[in-house]
């Protein structure tokens, strides 16, 4: 009886134990109350062309790169214009996304973590265009600190091209050096009252739109140029239309 008492005893020892760990580990956790997970998310997209806007092409290569533009607007269904930014409504040339996790105390930001960069590249008809991560997420003061600060900064850039033939049918309508479309997001991470503040905005090429959006609400909104942007190559990068 002895022995069973003394092991009853040691259950609910343990049980306590357990209990307590489960009570402190609630307490540290760093996604406790006033802490949040919010998505910036960017697209480019191809807005329909107007083919009877004479301002849209080259005076002297009007008829090649209309052709072209009508082909962009067969392909694309008449254009594009995203709702969201979700990856899985499509509607993009380039899409990219960057996940912040902040926790507040008052104005300042006590908690954070800014990551997850992640890019898609649009088709064209049924086929997959390709991209890259032309300057990589950057962060500061740090990319995650427990150090408290009043402001948290992020930016980077995504770039994108079309598929071999579309080039080749580009370069036939007029030479050109610049491939690539991108857009470069510039954002940051504050607190007000307790609460997390993230605004972000988009720049990008000349050609096509870009809109952004923080969790998902739209903060950023650039209309495209005119068809003949893509032509109109970086002096800085050549590879890249400006």
């Amino acid at each position: 009886m002895q022995v069973l008492n003394a092991f009853g005893s040691a259950r609910r020892s343990i049980h306590r134990f357990l209990l307590a760990g489960f009570l402190i580990a609630a307490v540290v956790n760093p996604l406790a109350a006033n802490a949040e997970a919010i998505q910036v998310q960017v697209k480019s997209f191809i807005a329909a062309v107007d083919l009877t806007d004479q301002t849209q092409f080259d005076s002297a290569n009007s008829c090649s790169e209309k052709f072209n533009a009508f082909a962009v607007n067969c392909t694309l269904w008449g254009g594009e214009d995203p709702a969201d930014g979700e990856v899985d409504s499509g509607q993009f040339r380039l899409w990219s996304q960057v996940l912040v996790d902040a926790q507040c105390t008052g104005n300042k930001v006590t908690k954070w973590k800014i990551s997850g960069l992640s890019t898609s590249f649009g088709k064209e008809a049924f086929f997959q265009t390709s991209g890259n991560v032309s300057k990589p997420l950057s962060v500061s003061p740090s990319p995650g600190s427990s150090a408290a600060a009043d402001r948290v900064e992020f930016g980077y850039r995504v770039r994108g091209q079309p598929l071999p033939p579309v080039n080749t049918a580009l370069a036939a309508a007029r030479a050109r050096t610049c491939t690539f479309i991108w857009h470069e997001v510039s954002g940051s991470l504050s607190c007000v009252g307790g609460n997390p503040v993230v605004k972000a905005t988009v720049k990008g090429s000349g050609f096509p739109s870009h809109r952004a959006w923080v969790d998902g609400n739209k903060t950023s909104d650039l209309p495209q140029g005119a068809f003949k942007k893509l032509w109109d190559c970086d002096p800085i990068d050549p590879t890249s239309v400006r």
